[in-house]
């Protein structure tokens, strides 16, 4: 039953987009990737969640991941297209395909795979963060229920709430910017290549 509800496959196919030993990038990328983001967040430290940040980043969020699948659905679209080109091989005017006909294509199929894993990964970080938002809700509101007696261990799981949810704001930012990058240079690839 777990399995149905497992997502380390998502998160490591990610990673592996950005960073896999021997075929593709540089390991400092990936350090940059999830380290960048705990420079950010503490800026939990001066200014913790409160309920507008949270609000924000919870609309923000829940847009977010409604677009994404849908973009999810339509790179499924072209990947399937894809692989029809290449399965055949041919031209819209029937010629065959030239040697550097079959690596662009090539570069695009795993241009799509790579945008759906990144896209994939999107969506799960944007549930991930919406949850510790609502553990957030759960930990700030009932604070006069045990702040009083208990002020310094309320104090430091706000702040560590609130570390976790800028560290995961600024991953899904850093993500979106690399699934734009990646789209953009699918629809390049497909313009350049219908001209």
């Amino acid at each position: 039953m777990y399995s149905k509800f497992n997502v380390l496959h998502i998160i490591k196919s990610h990673v592996l987009t950005i960073y896999e030993k021997d075929e593709r990038g540089d390991i400092k990328e990936l350090y940059f990737y999830f380290g960048m983001p705990i420079l950010f967040s503490l800026l939990a430290l001066l200014a913790p969640i409160t309920d507008g940040i949270a609000t924000l980043i919870s609309t923000v969020m829940s847009i977010f991941s409604g677009l994404l699948l849908n973009v999810q659905v339509l790179i499924c679209d072209i990947k399937t297209k894809l692989t029809e080109r290449s399965t055949y091989q041919i031209n819209a005017d029937g010629s065959i395909f030239t040697d550097h006909e079959k690596y662009d294509l090539k570069n695009q199929q795993q241009l799509t795979e790579e945008l759906f894993k990144n896209i994939s990964f999107a969506i799960v970080l944007t549930l991930i963060t919406i949850t510790s938002l609502l553990l957030w809700y759960l930990w700030v509101v009932p604070k006069q229920w045990y702040a009083w007696y208990a002020p310094t261990v309320w104090k430091c799981g706000t702040i560590l709430f609130s570390v976790i949810i800028y560290y995961e704001t600024i991953l899904f930012l850093l993500t979106m910017l690399m699934i734009v990058k990646r789209s953009y240079a699918l629809v390049m690839a497909t313009i350049i290549k219908a001209h």
